[in-house]
């Protein structure tokens, strides 16, 4: 995902989207014989611009949750948003909402959530470049 991230980002601009963004590559660790995170880096984000964390997919969010944690220890207290291509969530969308403003799932996905009423997750149009 870290490689897809500037494609990504030439795309947003090509569909009107300013292209003063900032890139925070986030990388983590997995124990091989349990699967199981052991060290989840994230850098320190000196702005108050809302957050978007972009991958390929996304199961138990484990990662993601981590990723949301330690940009919250930086002191930072900017609105967090995910993007994923693929969603076969292993856990209950509800449990996100401490970690994430809202989720984004795209079209790969073929049924959504519904949280408390309003939508949590919303199924976009799949871009050219996953």
């Amino acid at each position: 995902a870290s490689k897809k991230v500037y494609q990504l980002l030439s795309t947003l601009v090509s569909y009107g989207i300013p292209g003063e963004q900032e890139v925070y590559i986030c990388s983590k660790e997995r124990d091989p014989a349990t699967n199981k995170l052991t060290k989840t880096t994230v850098p320190k984000i000196d702005n108050d611009l809302p957050c978007l964390i972009i991958d390929d997919i996304c199961i138990g969010a484990g990662t993601f949750k981590n990723i949301s944690d330690k940009i919250r220890e930086n002191g930072n207290t900017n609105e967090i948003y995910l993007a994923c291509t693929h969603a076969p969530f292993s856990v209950d969308p509800e449990s996100l909402r401490p970690y994430f403003k809202h989720i984004f799932i795209s079209n790969s996905r073929n049924d959504d959530f519904v949280v408390n009423g309003p939508k949590y997750t919303n199924l976009i149009t799949q871009l050219p470049l996953f």
